[in-house]
């Protein structure tokens, strides 16, 4: 369905944005993706990073970024101005497939996470990786400072759904 009209929208500037959110990773989403020949950019989510709890969800981002009601979405695409700017910097944040696990990109983040060791993000994001490659004792290595540093309790009954959601995928990773 959204193969088909990806590619009847997409010299509008339309795009479609899969997220596979499967533990398993790649190997468990590409034989999908391969089934339906999906062309438009299709990423992974093994760690329920996103947040989407329920499966399909589809959201219309409009031209600016802004997320809209998918009510007649079609026959409100229209020339809005060049919109390939907004498409490219969004193509910019994208890794590239493999790339997560390159040295450089590890480094990268080793580096990020030796300057600031108690950002929960950078922790989570790192031991994500490790996870990924099977380095399970690096992982724990780098969560078990950073979730010891937080009482759960208390970022439960707090308004920071951002550090609620990484202290959840900390201890998701420490359980695996």
């Amino acid at each position: 369905m959204w193969q088909n009209r990806f590619e009847k929208h997409r010299d509008q500037g339309f795009t479609v944005v899969g997220i596979a959110l499967d533990v398993e990773g790649a190997a468990a989403a590409k034989p999908y993706y391969d089934k339906h020949g999906v062309t438009f950019p299709a990423l992974v989510d093994p760690n329920y990073a996103t947040g989407f709890g329920v499966v399909p969800l589809t959201f219309f981002v409009d031209e600016h970024g802004v997320v809209r009601k998918l009510a007649d979405w079609e026959n409100r695409l229209k020339p809005a101005g060049e919109l390939r700017p907004v498409t490219d910097e969004i193509r910019g944040q994208w890794t590239e497939p493999g790339s997560r696990f390159g040295p450089r990109a590890i480094a990268e983040l080793v580096a990020r996470h030796e300057a600031a060791p108690t950002d929960l993000a950078t922790s989570v994001e790192l031991a994500s990786r490790y996870v990924d490659l099977g380095l399970h004792e690096e992982a724990r290595a780098v969560l078990e400072p950073a979730v010891n540093r937080h009482d759960a309790k208390q970022v439960a009954r707090g308004d920071d759904a951002q550090r609620a959601r990484l202290l959840g995928q900390a201890y998701l990773q420490l359980a695996r």
